[in-house]
């Protein structure tokens, strides 16, 4: 009896620490609305902080599951639980809004932003090759979420 309570307790436990990561991605749909609040603003200090911490999150998460074979396996275990084809525009910013950050980001030659801004569209095609076939065909069934990913260069069609 011992045993099974101790083999639960680790099943569970174990779960649980994964379900940070997915916590983490759902947080990335109020750092996108943020972002997309300041995307016509000055870019302050305040308003790079906030970039620096949405593209920081998506690329936290990408490479925590990416280095991490027990979550991605987690990931896959979970995903048509937790991921809806909705998901896409719920935490990804579209092609225009990024460009108008990155136009702001050069000033006179030189890079001003955090190196997360600029690793945007090489942190979304690490995302697609961390997901299976099947998965990525959930994630892109919604039109938008397809635009969006081939105007970003994610899918090349």
């Amino acid at each position: 009896m011992k045993k099974i309570l101790l083999m639960a307790s680790f099943v569970i436990l174990s779960s649980c620490r994964y379900d940070g990561t997915f916590s983490r991605v759902k947080n990335l749909k109020e750092g996108k609305e943020k972002v997309e609040a300041i995307v016509n603003d000055e870019l302050t200090s305040e308003n790079q902080a906030l970039l620096r911490d949405y593209f920081g999150q998506i690329k936290n998460v990408i490479y925590e599951i990416k280095n991490n074979s027990k979550i991605q396996k987690y990931v896959h275990k979970k995903f048509n639980k937790f991921f809806k084809n909705t998901i896409c525009n719920e935490i990804l910013l579209d092609e225009v809004s990024y460009q108008t950050i990155m136009e702001k980001c050069q000033v006179s030659g030189f890079y001003i932003c955090s190196e997360e801004v600029r690793e945007y569209k090489a942190l979304l095609a690490v995302s697609k090759e961390i997901l299976s076939e099947s998965e990525f065909s959930k994630v892109i069934e919604e039109e938008k979420c397809k635009e969006k990913l081939t105007n970003l260069g994610v899918i090349n069609e």
